[in-house]
């Protein structure tokens, strides 16, 4: 289940422990924005707020990386769907000579990639990288 949570400054990632990262990623831009007023208190004025969405319920999503590089990131968040032994058996199948499921495989190694490419768009845009940079992970 995704949460959404909203922020009066902009966020990207922070270190969740030695081994994991929380990534702050599907960012929306809501501008003029009135947060909800507490019991009684004046209602805020409107501002610029950032919305993101993520596995977490501050909106993050936890992944597994050692340090903040953009093929840590790419890796962990491919990770979150898929686990190393399913990548490798994707892999595999595809590769493999059984003709009568080729399509079959083809099909999965496709979808695959397409989340792969996502993640390495989504991390570029939370590293503020251009589209053209490290396309080789």
């Amino acid at each position: 289940m995704e949460t959404r949570a909203i922020y009066t400054e902009r966020k990207t990632f922070v270190k969740y422990d030695d081994n994991h990262y929380l990534l702050y990623l599907n960012e929306e831009v809501l501008e003029n924005h009135v947060s909800e007023g507490h019991g009684g208190e004046p209602e805020p004025e409107p501002r610029v707020a950032y919305a993101y969405t993520g596995t977490c319920e501050d909106g993050g999503t936890l992944i597994e990386a050692a340090d903040a590089t953009y093929e840590r990131f790419v890796s962990g968040l491919v990770r979150t769907r898929y686990s190393a032994d399913r990548v490798e058996a994707i892999t595999l199948n595809k590769l493999g000579s059984d003709n009568e499921r080729k399509a079959e495989f083809e099909a999965e190694f496709a979808c695959l990639e397409r989340y792969r490419n996502d993640c390495k768009a989504r991390v570029r845009a939370l590293l503020g990288m251009s589209e053209s940079v490290s396309n080789t992970l």
